[in-house]
């Protein structure tokens, strides 16, 4: 019997490992999986990880991108790039197309959040070169939305009603009603940069008819470009008026 132990005890040892690892895999998934519809319960969560647990690359590059994603959407300011930075890198040799996707958009995100917009295209350039090679409709949505900003500051608004566009069929694709309603808004605030009003009136009639599906913020936000473009489109300063009072 005390043969055995030799070859017993390696294995328990084994077994103890990969199940840790295992916590911390399942651990980083279920922040993963709150980032979208509870952000500010993703980060409580991601703050627990035990950092001295990671320990191999694989954990360490996921721990980096939730915790980068976690931090964004909280609007609170990730003072370096390094971390997603690696996690970026882990992703791109391990050909894990989702996540490096995201790793390159929060890279960008971050950099530009810093004042630095124009280091930050090349890495938005990058996740929207294989965003279509993702199934992850939502981080595609992300990409698109960043591209129409971009476009609509350069004054483009044909290149941007293009990204508008397709922002519209990935937050459908996402089974998203608020991402869909904020595309909406995009494509009616687009039309109406391109003096096309019934285009703009119709598109952002569209936004209205979901705006109970979006943030406060959001619906604020649908709002008061529901009154610019009636302002525009209509000339209707009155019913404009009534809208922004509301929102105040």
């Amino acid at each position: 019997m005390r043969k055995l132990i030799p070859l017993i005890t390696p294995l328990l040892l084994f077994l103890f490992c990969g199940c840790y690892e295992n916590k911390i895999e399942n651990q980083l998934s279920s922040v993963d999986s709150l980032l979208e519809p509870y952000p500010d319960s993703a980060l409580k969560m991601v703050r627990k990880v035990d950092r001295s647990k990671l320990t191999n690359n694989s954990d360490r590059a996921y721990y980096g991108l939730v915790l980068t994603e976690a931090l964004y959407k909280n609007y609170i300011k990730v003072k370096s790039d390094s971390m997603i930075a690696a996690s970026m890198n882990f992703y791109k040799g391990n050909h894990d197309i989702d996540k490096y996707v995201r790793s390159a958009f929060y890279r960008g995100a971050i950099i530009a959040d810093d004042g630095n917009t124009e280091a930050a295209i090349p890495y938005y350039k990058m996740a929207e070169e294989r965003m279509n090679e993702t199934d992850n409709y939502v981080i595609r949505y992300r990409i698109c939305e960043y591209f129409i900003w971009i476009n609509r500051d350069c004054n483009d608004y044909n290149l941007q009603l293009k990204y508008a566009m397709q922002s519209l069929y990935n937050a459908q694709k996402a089974k998203s009603k608020m991402l869909t309603a904020y595309a909406f808004q995009n494509i009616a605030l687009t039309y109406m940069y391109l003096n096309e009003k019934n285009s703009a009136l119709f598109y952002i009639n569209k936004a209205l008819g979901l705006v109970k599906y979006c943030t406060k913020d959001g619906q604020a936000g649908i709002y008061q470009d529901f009154g610019a473009v009636l302002l525009y489109c209509k000339n209707d300063y009155i019913h404009a008026k009534k809208i922004h009072i509301t929102i105040i």
